[in-house]
């Protein structure tokens, strides 16, 4: 791709500079934040070249681009300086306050937080599994320096997850981004944490509060960035312009702390608590059925840019039990049984050239990346995309009563193996019979390979 050029045709499609509050990126996608979705001519964007879909989620615009994310970002950035936050979006238009704005306002602010945290996630995920094979397939010494440098390396962002939320949501929300990320220090500050489970009673200046662990927590800090976004311009705005800068960041981080620990740090602790809990119970669902639909679900999410939500009760399981036996080896059956129907594609296929793609989409899907396989083809063809979605659901059932479990966050299709550690055989099983039901299911369904010719 020619970087530069693709830069100034995606900006005018999606409306021109001047319609761009924000840009953001995930793993697969560009995340425009645009004033007027209805100014972006999809069509267009289309059929640029590496653009493998489109998906809109409130104000939010993604931009399918697969592999060539980060350079495509990072060409946009160059020329119109559009990093998070530094376009002025004070001319918004101010849509009006609906269920569905509500809710695709929540789902844009999760997703645009965590979608800046997960390549980190996948990063330290990858040397947890290192370790994993390190202590199965060798004597390492797990009290060696070595290793716990690279253990505390592989483990430092889900302890200081609070943090990282609080800075992320903050550069979401467009407020100070080092005052989000106090949010979650102090909460996780070997001070505050001593006090946790101590025989002693815990007061400020006599009124008694409670404890609780918050490392590897996600909406203590996701709820309390919300609310710096009010307070701090709120307390700004009231201080005589020769305070701002003394008595601005004091008052915003005593009023703030203070809501942190009473009333914020708690309520969203034990939301998170909850969740946890009810994507549990999706794994003592009978037969492993609960397990089987979130695997079928979750490329349904990914059409909506919503699949990023599951990364906080996923995290919350590794916290609280250690592991993840529903969320990951969803995620990771919905990626085999994609590449299963896919593959019948491939094999189908009659024009040379749409074979070829359809074996390069194949080997994307086995080593984790879903979208160019669903946006170029199951989509498209729907019947493989149906077949898909059945090869998760099985491959699900079969993780579950298996008892799959991801220690680590990690990532899709292949690699995404290795964070089961000790349950990698049944992964690899789970992700056969996934393949193989998604195989089947298109071959016997079949497509209409003419759909794709005429495009």
């Amino acid at each position: 791709m020619n970087y530069e050029s693709f830069a100034d045709q995606i900006v005018e499609l999606v409306g021109g500079k001047e319609n761009v509050r924000e840009l953001e990126h995930c793993v697969t996608r560009l995340r425009f934040g645009l004033k007027d979705v209805k100014k972006a001519d999809t069509d267009a964007v289309k059929k640029l070249e590496g653009v493998m879909g489109v998906v809109t989620t409130g104000k939010q615009y993604q931009v399918v681009v697969g592999g060539e994310v980060i350079p495509s970002y990072n060409a946009i950035v160059k020329k119109y300086n559009f990093e998070g936050g530094e376009v002025d979006a004070d001319d918004d238009e101010k849509e009006p306050l609906t269920f569905k704005s509500l809710w695709g306002n929540l789902i844009d602010y999760i997703s645009g937080t965590m979608a800046q945290i997960i390549p980190l996630f996948i990063g330290c995920g990858l040397i947890s599994c290192i370790l994993a094979v390190a202590r199965i397939v060798t004597t390492v010494d797990t009290g060696s320096s070595t290793y716990l440098l690279f253990n505390s390396i592989a483990n430092s962002p889900f302890y200081f997850l609070p943090v990282l939320v609080g800075y992320a949501a903050a550069k979401k929300l467009k407020c100070n981004p080092f005052l989000g990320a106090m949010l979650g220090l102090f909460l996780v500050h070997p001070s505050f944490t001593k006090m946790i489970g101590a025989e002693m009673e815990t007061t400020l200046f006599g009124v008694p509060f409670k404890a609780l662990s918050y490392a590897s927590t996600i909406f203590p800090t996701l709820i309390g960035a919300y609310v710096l976004s009010y307070v701090e311009p709120f307390i700004y705005g009231k201080l005589p312009k020769v305070l701002k800068s003394i008595l601005g960041p004091f008052l915003t981080i005593l009023v703030m702390s203070l809501l942190m620990l009473f009333v914020i740090g708690p309520v969203g602790y034990y939301i998170g608590q909850y969740l946890a809990k009810a994507v549990i119970a999706l794994s003592n669902i009978p037969f492993g059925i609960g397990v089987g639909i979130l695997s079928a679900l979750q490329p349904v999410l990914v059409l909506f840019g919503a699949h990023t939500v599951l990364a906080a009760p996923m995290t919350a399981n590794i916290q609280n039990l250690g592991f993840d036996a529903v969320v990951r080896p969803a995620f990771i059956m919905a990626s085999f049984g994609g590449f299963g129907a896919m593959l019948a594609v491939a094999i189908r296929c009659k024009n040379p050239s749409l074979k070829g793609m359809a074996y390069g989409c194949s080997l994307t899907s086995f080593l984790g990346t879903a979208e160019p396989a669903m946006y170029s083809f199951l989509i498209p063809l729907l019947k493989p995309f149906i077949a898909g979605l059945g090869g998760a659901f099985c491959g699900g059932i079969v993780s579950s009563l298996l008892g799959a479990r991801a220690y680590a966050m990690g990532k899709n299709g292949v690699f995404g193996w290795l964070v089961f550690e000790d349950t990698i055989i049944q992964i690899i099983i789970a992700s056969l019979v996934a393949t193989a039901v998604g195989f089947v299911l298109c071959w016997i369904l079949g497509f209409d390979e003419s759909k794709l010719e005429k495009n």
